[in-house]
């Protein structure tokens, strides 16, 4: 199935990363929203040195509203982009892979490692058809 933006549209794009102490963090990638539906231009926001205690994230909200509530923290960088490539940019963020979709209810201490496009109620689109 085609995916549109609107199936990403506020979904964060996150990375899961233990460390060699076994301490484990989150790392924010970034995430898109439309800022004309005339034209269909989205806005994909990129964070840099977004990286979180695991724990605490999800202590605090969990991912999505930790995101929402602490994004004006984070340094930024902002590109207006069409939606076939805010898309193929979110089809290819892992290493030229797609990223894992999962639910936000499903993400705990126990999810393994990885890149992950978190899908949530919060979210424009709760996807059902989310991998895991």
């Amino acid at each position: 199935m085609n995916k549109s933006m609107f199936d990403y549209e506020l979904c964060p794009i996150i990375s899961i990363i233990t460390d060699d102490d076994k301490k484990r963090y989150i790392h924010y990638h970034g995430h898109a929203y439309l800022v004309d539906l005339v034209s269909r231009d989205y806005h994909l926001i990129n964070y840099t040195f977004a990286v979180f205690d695991f724990q605490f994230v999800l202590n605090n909200g969990g991912v999505v509203i930790f995101m929402l509530k602490n994004d004006e923290f984070f340094k930024q960088t902002i590109h207006t982009c069409t939606e076939n490539e805010i898309v193929n940019i979110f089809n290819t963020y892992n290493n030229g892979a797609k990223p894992t979709v999962i639910r936000e209810a499903l993400i705990n201490m126990n999810i393994p490692d990885g890149m992950y496009i978190v899908t949530s109620p919060l979210t424009t689109k709760y996807d059902e058809e989310a991998l895991i």
